[in-house]
């Protein structure tokens, strides 16, 4: 599995000036670590509003793979928003 690993890296590290990176991917690293910090509230408020309204989706899968595209754009759109409006604030109140 090391060797797996050592493969993988070697295959982007020389894809790398050969690629364009993909501009929302760019972004979102950008915003990473606000989105590391903003996620957890997120979660809270999804996971309490799934079971106030009470529902339920059957296969586990799914139901992840939209609890983290919710979380995640909530994320992303609140640290976009932050270092809009409150730029000088934003590098202390979320790191980016």
């Amino acid at each position: 599995s090391v060797l797996y690993a050592f493969a993988v890296i070697d295959v982007i590290m020389f894809l790398k000036d050969k690629v364009e990176p993909c501009k929302i991917l760019v972004k979102l690293g950008d915003m990473s670590f606000g989105i590391y910090f903003i996620h957890v509230f997120y979660n809270t408020i999804y996971n309490k509003l799934f079971s106030i309204l009470g529902l339920q989706i059957n296969n586990l899968m799914v139901m992840q793979v939209i609890q983290f595209l919710v979380v995640l754009c909530l994320s992303f759109f609140t640290v976009l928003l932050v270092k809009k409006y409150l730029s000088r604030l934003s590098k202390l109140v979320l790191g980016v």
